[in-house]
């Protein structure tokens, strides 16, 4: 496997169409968790360290670190800092490298749901582990939630 380009990631659009689901390909979606579990959403897969709610797996690997999510929410750091040294976390755990690889791998095989606990994906570490994923395997189709 050639070493993975991280800059690259923010140069690819992350989000499109769900058409392809009725031709017999599979998704990727993310949402919250705290959102309605509906029948298309597959395995639920929990990227939160402490995770609650309704979720079939969990992937704490792909959650940010303790200090870095505490950073933020005390508001000590930017979503611009934040997202950045998010994807250096991921970049420096060889665990977050394999589970953004086995979740392309299931995403074969079925629909896969990326769940964090933010409302929207838009400052959610949930939007860049499907960037990071799309960057990796242009084929997932991905939906954000």
């Amino acid at each position: 496997m050639q070493p993975f380009n991280w800059t690259s990631v923010k140069s690819k659009p992350c989000v499109r169409s769900s058409v392809y689901l009725s031709k017999g390909f599979f998704m990727l979606y993310t949402k919250s968790i705290q959102a309605q579990k509906e029948i298309h959403d597959g395995i639920r897969i929990s990227t939160m360290r402490k995770p609650r709610g309704d979720y079939d797996l969990v992937i704490s690997s792909l959650a940010p670190s303790q200090e870095l999510l505490q950073s933020y929410h005390d508001q000590k750091i930017t979503w611009d800092v934040y997202e950045q040294a998010f994807l250096l976390e991921i970049q420096n755990n060889p665990d977050a490298q394999r589970m953004l690889q086995f979740i392309i791998n299931v995403e074969k095989f079925t629909n896969v749901t990326l769940l964090c606990w933010e409302q929207t994906p838009d400052q959610c570490h949930r939007r860049l582990i499907t960037e990071l994923i799309n960057a990796i395997s242009i084929n997932i189709d991905i939906t954000l939630k």
